[in-house]
């Protein structure tokens, strides 16, 4: 066509034939989403109850009236780990432990926190040991007593641990306040205590344990060897010893309620030579000084009514067995004021420090206000405390060098297995204290009355 000339191309669709089937639209199916699981929220086991263990020690802070309350102002024991507080914290050698409370009266009471995993019934376990019949006590959780009264069992020792059980207590998820409370007093206090265990049912109780007893020598007799000697313990005002008998005791064999001094009871120069007290035996005695030696004057003695002027170049004291000795104040005349019994009391030099030496000898099952070794006062060079059973006593050895003009050199502690040593005095009044092939021992730097402790270095070697 001519340059000039727009063809356009129109398409014209034919008419429908009515023969042809009519044109549907093809079926397209709907879109359907992806069908998504429900989701289920993870299953999450019960919590399952778990045992919970409170060392007696660990009270709750805040002091007298808060985490505890102590008839007493007083730390009667031998530990300083809750130094400032009036609880009597001391060492003991049920495994596992190192520390418990002892010196527990009527009407006192210490605080625990304690957090339990799941709501459930338990066994309330309590580590406890007793001379003699205890006292009485109970727990309370969150200010209900859930125990009822428990009495503390006679377990042979102060040294003896058993587990007492409060069976079948219900006690709830989270975190509570446990109260140990002291109802009533046994042998002169109501128990010591180790720990308290929140323990699951099926759990059995820890077993008994009692400490093993030490091996001493067998005395090996020198010079005299007159027959054994009675004693007689009567009671007087004041609390000493009564009568010394010379009188010999037959040849045999005697019961625990005699006091038998084996063999000759002492050896004593005056010519300013040593003291030797040995070979000794007292069982189940009531309200009797077993030896007290002072080397200073103008009261230079030991014991039972025996006086010498000498001062003393040495004391030995050698196979000494002291075995169960108590103070019972029904025994004593009216208006006798309270005793403290002394198992060996040594006073040293006023002017000549004295080597002393303690060794191969028992003194174990001691009562409240019995301590089983004194050493104090005056000036004294050394301290030897060898092959020594000193157990099962509710006081510990006291070492004590307070005020001016005392003065105790060295100490060595050898072979003593669980011995307990409390050290009280000024600083500067010690030398060193030196401890070897002794498990479980104890050896603290102790406030006095004054407030002021030690300082003594203490070697363990």
């Amino acid at each position: 066509p001519p340059s000039n000339v727009v063809v356009t191309t129109i398409t014209v669709n034919p008419p429908p034939d009515p023969t042809d089937p009519p044109t549907v639209p093809p079926v397209v199916p709907p879109t359907v989403p992806p069908t998504v699981p429900p989701t289920v929220p993870p299953t999450v086991p019960p919590a399952t109850p778990t045992l919970v263990t409170i060392q007696a020690e660990d009270f709750m802070a805040g002091g007298e009236g808060v985490g505890y309350h102590d008839n007493d102002a007083v730390n009667s024991g031998d530990s300083s780990y809750r130094s400032g507080t009036a609880v009597d914290v001391a060492g003991t050698v049920d495994p596992g432990a190192g520390l418990g409370i002892g010196w527990t009266h009527t009407g006192e009471w210490l605080k625990y926190n304690a957090t339990v995993a799941a709501t459930a019934t338990y066994n309330l376990d309590f580590r406890v040991a007793s001379l003699g019949a205890g006292g009485n006590f109970h727990l309370e959780v969150d200010g209900k007593n859930v125990t009822g009264t428990l009495a503390a069992p006679n377990t042979g020792g102060w040294g003896n641990w058993q587990t007492l059980r409060a069976a079948n207590i219900s006690v709830s998820a989270g975190q509570h306040v446990l109260k140990l409370v002291m109802e009533s007093e046994g042998a002169g206090v109501t128990a010591n205590f180790d720990w308290i265990q929140i323990n699951p049912l099926g759990n059995a109780p820890v077993a008994a344990y009692s400490p093993p007893p030490v091996v001493v020598s067998p005395p090996v007799v020198t010079g005299n060897t007159a027959s054994p000697v009675r004693y007689d313990p009567t009671p007087v005002a004041g609390g000493y010893i009564g009568t010394y008998s010379t009188v010999p005791l037959p040849a045999g064999v005697y019961t625990d309620s005699d006091v038998v001094l084996r063999r000759r009871p002492w050896v004593i120069s005056d010519d300013n030579g040593p003291v030797t007290v040995s070979n000794l035996a007292f069982k189940n005695i009531l309200n009797m000084k077993a030896i007290h030696i002072t080397a200073s004057s103008p009261d230079k003695q030991v014991e039972f009514g025996v006086n010498h002027i000498p001062t003393y170049s040495s004391i030995l004291v050698d196979h000494v067995l002291i075995d169960t000795v108590k103070i019972d104040m029904t025994k004593m005349p009216p208006g006798t004021p309270q005793l403290h019994i002394d198992g060996i009391h040594i006073n040293g030099g006023a002017t000549v420090g004295v080597p002393v030496v303690i060794q191969n000898s028992t003194i174990t099952n001691c009562g409240n206000g019995v301590m089983p070794i004194i050493v104090k006062n005056g000036k004294i060079a050394s301290l030897t405390l060898r092959n020594l059973n000193i157990t099962n006593n509710i006081h510990p050895v006291t070492i004590d060098f307070s005020g001016t003009g005392n003065q105790m050199g060295n100490i060595i502690i050898d072979n003593c297995p669980g011995i307990r040593v409390s050290l009280l005095g000024t600083p500067g009044h010690y030398g060193t204290v030196t401890i070897t092939n002794s498990p479980g021992a104890s050896v603290t730097n102790t406030k006095g009355a004054d407030g002021v402790a030690p300082d003594a270095q203490i070697i363990w070697a």
